[in-house]
């Protein structure tokens, strides 16, 4: 049964050369929001080749994630933190080819992300021919209601945020792989986004408010002319080409970027 929640509230954070304005609730992020025992039957289809999916639990909880495919589609799954901390990945570990992150513990109270994708286009987007079906499963994880300010509908992570027409340097490393950003834009914007590095070698991905990745791609490059679906609160991860092996002793992508959404 598929059960949504959609209210998202970001604690923000700020690098120099960013707009600061007071972390407070603005347009919300709607991506859905997992709990205990929740079952998803989602898909990728036509150029959404990602879906990020978010949850509260309890520091200790022992989370278990499996995303089963119903099509053709090879599953990826990756279990991100609050702070763009890498805490697991799986590609095929599961039963018939499935992507399962199985008896994992939770860090801390807080909010976890889950980006649930396919190896084939874990960096990149892809215009696809088929609607590749999934199934997504969580369990182990409990509300962390002892944690300050926690609510129910809510999601609490940490990002920059940026409006249009700002640039800026920021910082992710071998901890936090991943930086959130977000930015408020309204229907049929059009934007640019560029990320750049010397180094290691960047991936911007870009989601949309309802968790669905609209474009993804990875170099020193720029998201030339995206055209945006809808009013509301965009998401950018800003990484690595390889962010999903973060956890390897010897993984070295990351470092000093610029970023810019323009």
């Amino acid at each position: 049964m598929r059960r949504l929640r959609f209210s998202i509230l970001f604690i923000l954070i700020f690098t120099i050369g960013f707009s600061v304005v007071n972390a407070q609730p603005e347009l919300k992020f709607r991506i859905p929001i997992l709990v205990d025992g929740d079952v998803i039957v989602d898909s990728l289809e036509d150029t959404t080749t990602a879906h990020l999916y978010g949850f509260n639990a309890s520091a200790g909880d022992v989370v278990s994630i499996t995303m089963t495919q119903e099509t053709t589609l090879d599953p990826y799954l990756l279990l991100l933190g609050p702070r763009g901390e890498l805490i697991a990945a799986d590609d095929n570990s599961g039963s018939s080819g499935s992507a399962v992150i199985s008896g994992v513990s939770l860090p801390d109270d807080g909010s976890y992300s889950i980006i649930a994708t396919s190896l084939a286009y874990i960096d990149s987007a892809s215009q696809l021919n088929d609607t590749q079906h999934y199934q997504l499963e969580i369990s182990g994880i409990t509300p962390p209601t002892d944690m300050r300010g926690y609510k129910e509908n809510e999601l609490n992570f940490f990002a920059g945020k940026l409006n249009i027409g700002d640039a800026g340097i920021a910082e992710t490393t071998s901890s936090e792989p991943v930086y959130y950003f977000t930015f408020d834009a309204a229907a049929g914007d059009v934007v640019n986004i560029g990320l750049s590095s010397d180094t290691f070698e960047p991936l911007i991905q870009l989601f949309a408010p309802d968790g669905s990745r609209l474009t993804a791609d990875s170099g020193n490059t720029t998201l030339d002319s995206i055209q945006l679906p809808e009013d509301g609160k965009y998401l950018i991860l800003a990484t690595d080409s390889s962010y999903y092996d973060a956890l390897e002793q010897d993984w070295s992508g990351y470092g000093e970027f610029t970023i810019s959404v323009k």
